[in-house]
């Protein structure tokens, strides 16, 4: 039997303030393992999300051809390549900085963290339904997933809930769960390799689910998904970085 959704108890915008809750407590937490100051931290990643919403929301617009609205913050709509390019951005200019890297392995693995609760939340809302499937889930027709199947001549008016979908969302939070934990449990890795890890563990696992929703569309693998590439080449900047702070360095030794 088939999970049907309809009005599911939380909203997007409640999931979106659990992400919220969970990077705030990702960051105490890892900066208290960290030794790096706690308010330092907070205002670093409440910045990062700042500028990784604001991309997001941009290359939904511009590049995506959403219409969503730019600022309405907690409403659905917002891209993970703009995102990722947002909080990048934001992040260059404090390279040089003292204790990057150590503020970086604090971060990373919050942000994926809160990463997960709002990939649940796009499923139970319907905004990210995965893709086709002979069995899974279905939504009912309040839902965002139904409005999408009607829309496409999926199903037909009337019918009693949505066509049945592969829930892959799970598949993307159990992804960025399982990278949150290799960044926490990387606290004796040399500063930066453990966000270098997170990085690499999250975007390879993202890059294959693209490639696995692009069977949707065309009943065959197909690799005409731009986030397929570029979670790939994040992915692969990651190991980059991983090789480089794998080598110790005198500036790395921060004193206490």
């Amino acid at each position: 039997m088939n999970l049907l959704i309809d009005n599911p108890a939380l909203t997007q915008s409640q999931f979106f303030g659990v992400g919220v809750l969970l990077i705030v407590v990702g960051t105490i937490a890892g900066a208290i393992q960290r030794k790096v100051p706690v308010p330092q931290a907070i205002a670093l990643v409440t910045l990062v999300l700042a500028s990784a919403a604001v991309g997001g929301r941009l290359w939904a617009k511009f590049v995506g051809g959403s219409d969503v609205e730019l600022f309405e913050i907690v409403s659905p709509g917002y891209a993970s390549a703009g995102a990722i390019i947002g909080g990048i951005v934001v992040m260059l200019p404090l390279l040089k900085a003292q204790k990057f890297w150590s503020y970086a392995d604090v971060i990373a693995p919050a942000l994926v963290l809160g990463l997960a609760a709002t990939r649940l939340g796009c499923l139970f809302n319907g905004c990210d339904y995965g893709i086709l499937a002979t069995r899974g889930m279905t939504y009912g027709p309040s839902m965002m997933a139904y409005e999408a199947h009607l829309a496409a001549g999926i199903i037909k008016h009337g019918a009693a809930h949505s066509a049945n979908v592969f829930p892959l969302p799970v598949m993307m939070a159990g992804s960025a769960l399982f990278a949150s934990g290799v960044g926490f449990f990387s606290n004796d890795a040399p500063p930066g390799a453990a966000a270098a890890r997170v990085l690499v563990v999250y975007l390879f696992g993202r890059g294959f689910l693209e490639l696995f929703r692009s069977v949707d569309a065309t009943h065959e693998m197909s690799l005409a998904n731009p986030n397929i590439w570029l979670a790939l080449c994040g992915a692969f900047v990651g190991i980059a970085i991983l090789r480089d702070r794998q080598s110790p360095r005198i500036e790395d030794l921060e004193l206490e």
